[in-house]
C-alpha cells in the first residue's frame, strides 16, 4: 500500500477532552470536528505508514481506517501524493466596485487614508447613469450572479438623496437580468434620517458603520472639524437601525488610541447580537503586543457567548481574511473589483486616489472588467509568507501596504487567527451534539 501524507498546512485546536477541530485553508469550508480516536490517525500519518500499518498502531479495523481516510480526503487533510494546492474558484459571477460618492465628509478621522477628503467634489448624474450603464453592460456579457457596489467617501449619505433614484432603476434593471444587487451604504452615521431608514430597509440594502469604541474611544478617532466626538449621536442611531430592523454591521478600526476600549465594545457587540469587523489601522504603527494581548481578552468574551449560543461565525469577520475560501489576494481589486472615483475614472484601489495614475475610465469604450484588469499588484511576499499556513487567509496582507514583502500585522495574525478557527469549531461542535440530542 502507498503511504499517506499529511497535509503540513492544517491548524489544529483541541476543543475539548473529546473533540478537536482541524482546519485546512487550502479548499473552501476547510474547517472540520474529528473525535480523539481520529486524531489519533491523523497524527501518526506521516509519510511513511500506510493504511495497513496504521490499523496495525492504532488497534482499529482497516475498513475505519479506510473510512476515516476517506474523510480526511475530502478536505485535503492528508493524501497519497503529498501534493495539497490551494482550491480556487475561477469563475467570475461577481463583480464588487468602491464607488466614492464624494470627498466632503462631515468627520474628520484621525487616521483617514483617503488623500482626497476634504475636496467638495461629488460624483455627477452623468456620471452616475454612465456607471449604471457599464454595470448592466458587465451583467449582460459576463452573465454575471450578483454586483455589489459599496458607496463611500467622504460621507455617502450628504449625497443619498442624489443616488437614491438611480439605485432603484439599477435594482430594477440587474433582477431583470436575473442578477443580484447588494448595495452597502459605508457610513459614520451622524447624518441618518427616517428616509434613508425606510429606503434601505424596503429595498434591503446594507449599512456598515464606523465605531472605534464606546464613548471616548469612538471621541477620540472619530470626531468632527470642530472636535466634539461623534458617539452620542452614532450610538443613538445605531439603535435606530436595531429597532427599525435594519441590516448593518459595525467596522471597528483597531488602533493604538483604543486598544484599551475593545473589550467594552465587544461586549457591546456581543450583547447587541451586530455583524462587525475588527480592521487594523493603515499608515500608522500599531502596539503589535498589546493588540494581541487585548484582542485575547475580546476572543475570550466570544468563547464565552458561544457557550451561550452565540454565532460567532454569523457575526464575526477579523479585517478581509477569508475563513472559509482559500484567496490569492485579500480583496479582489485587480481581477473582479475596483475603485470608481468622483470623476468615473476606475482605480486599483480607493487608497490610490489623488497618489496613483487611474487604470482608465467607465467613460471608455472598454468594459469594466477589461479596464479593472489593467493594473494588479501581484508583486512578490516575503518567503516567510510562501511557507506559511496562513496564506491563502491573509494573503501577505493587503499588496499596496505591505512591509518587506509581508502584512505589517503579521504577527497580530499568527496568534489571532488559529483563535478564530478554535472559536468556529466550538460554535461547529455544539450545533452538531445539539442536533444529534434532538
Amino acid at each position: 500500500m502507498q503511504p499517506l501524507y499529511r497535509n503540513s498546512n492544517l491548524i489544529i485546536s483541541r476543543i475539548d477532552n473529546d473533540f478537536y477541530s482541524v482546519a485546512n485553508s487550502f479548499v473552501p469550508n476547510g474547517l472540520k470536528i474529528i473525535n480523539q480516536n481520529q486524531f489519533a490517525v491523523l497524527e501518526l500519518i506521516n509519510g511513511k505508514i500506510d493504511i495497513e500499518e496504521l490499523a496495525e498502531k492504532t488497534g482499529f479495523p482497516q475498513k475505519d481506517i479506510l473510512n476515516v481516510v476517506k474523510i480526511f480526503e475530502e478536505k485535503n487533510f492528508v493524501s497519497s501524493t503529498n501534493v495539497f494546492l490551494p482550491d480556487w474558484n475561477k469563475d467570475i459571477k461577481s463583480i464588487n466596485l468602491w464607488v466614492h460618492t464624494t470627498n466632503d465628509c462631515c468627520l474628520r478621522c484621525s487616521y483617514c487614508y483617503i488623500h482626497t477628503l476634504g475636496l467638495k467634489d461629488f460624483i455627477s448624474k452623468e456620471t452616475i447613469e454612465k456607471l449604471c450603464d457599464k454595470i448592466i453592460e458587465i451583467t449582460q456579457k459576463k452573465q454575471l450572479k450578483k454586483v455589489s457596489l459599496r458607496l463611500a467617501g467622504g460621507e455617502p449619505f450628504m449625497k443619498f438623496k442624489l443616488w437614491q433614484p438611480y439605485l432603484l432603476t439599477l435594482l430594477e434593471k440587474l433582477k431583470d437580468l436575473d442578477c443580484n444587487l447588494h448595495i452597502t451604504f459605508l457610513t459614520n452615521l451622524v447624518l441618518l434620517n427616517d428616509e434613508i431608514i425606510n429606503f434601505i430597509r424596503e429595498n434591503q440594502f446594507g449599512i456598515g458603520v464606523s465605531l472605534d469604541g464606546i464613548d471616548k474611544f469612538q471621541n477620540n478617532t472619530r470626531h468632527f472639524e470642530n472636535g466634539n466626538g461623534s458617539f452620542e449621536i452614532v450610538s443613538k442611531n445605531i439603535k435606530r437601525l436595531i429597532n427599525n430592523n435594519v441590516d448593518f454591521g459595525i467596522m471597528s478600526v483597531v488602533s493604538n488610541a483604543n486598544l484599551d476600549g475593545l473589550e467594552e465594545l465587544t461586549k457591546f457587540i456581543i450583547d447587541e447580537k451586530l455583524r462587525f469587523r475588527f480592521s487594523f489601522v493603515q499608515g500608522a504603527g500599531l502596539n503589535i503586543e498589546k493588540a494581541i494581548r487585548n484582542l485575547k481578552k475580546c476572543y475570550v468574551l466570544f468563547s464565552n457567548a458561544i457557550d451561550n449560543g452565540y454565532e460567532f461565525t454569523k457575526y464575526h469577520s477579523l479585517c478581509d481574511l477569508k475563513f472559509s475560501e482559500p484567496f490569492f489576494q485579500t480583496c479582489s481589486n485587480g481581477f473582479n473589483g475596483g475603485a470608481i472615483y468622483t470623476d468615473g475614472n476606475i482605480y486599483f484601489c480607493h487608497k490610490s486616489f489623488g497618489v496613483d495614475t487611474p487604470n482608465g475610465s467607465i467613460f471608455e469604450d472598454d468594459d469594466l472588467f477589461s479596464v479593472i484588469q489593467r493594473k494588479t499588484y501581484y508583486n512578490e511576499v516575503h518567503q516567510d509568507c510562501k511557507e506559511c499556513n496562513l496564506r491563502y487567509i491573509c494573503t501577505s496582507g493587503c499588496p499596496l501596504e505591505r512591509e518587506n514583502g509581508k502584512d505589517p500585522h503579521c504577527e497580530v495574525y499568527k496568534k489571532i487567527v488559529p483563535i478564530v478557527y478554535k472559536l468556529m469549531g466550538k460554535e461547529k461542535l455544539i450545533k452538531i451534539k445539539k442536533y444529534y440530542s434532538c
